[in-house]
């Protein structure tokens, strides 16, 4: 009977090992979202939104356009802030759910998927698709 008790201490402690752990990896991918966003907010190169680039705008329209994104800015660096945090809060509850063998096989496929992009070279072009080899 004993041997059960200490089992079963056992699996506690290691759910809550794991558990701590999480919430820490959690904490500073939360850390890592908001510099990010806090990058973002600074200012941005100017540039038109597509397709104004061919419409041959004034100086006067060009500069018009600039100053209704700069408006703007401060309220857009908000919310893409709020979307980061949504999207961590909707992980981390998404995360929750997962058994720990889950939660450990989840860490295993990130971590592979973040080395294989590492890993990849960036001079060598993309495989063309069947819609390129169409042309």
């Amino acid at each position: 009977m004993s041997s059960i008790t200490n089992l079963v201490r056992a699996a506690a402690l290691c759910t809550s090992l794991y558990a701590l752990s999480t919430s820490d990896v959690h904490a500073q991918a939360t850390k890592a979202q908001t510099k990010k966003a806090a990058a973002k907010a600074e200012p941005a190169p100017r540039r038109l939104p597509p397709g104004y680039g061919q419409l041959e705008l004034s100086d006067e329209q060009r500069e018009k356009v600039y100053a209704v994104q700069e408006k703007h800015a401060a309220q857009l660096a908000k919310l893409n802030q709020d979307i980061a945090d949504l999207r961590a809060k909707i992980s981390s509850e998404s995360e929750a759910i997962l058994t720990p063998a889950q939660r450990n096989q989840l860490a295993r496929f990130r971590a592979e998927g973040k080395s294989k992009t590492k890993a990849a070279p960036k001079d060598e072009p993309k495989a063309k698709s069947k819609a390129d080899t169409k042309k």
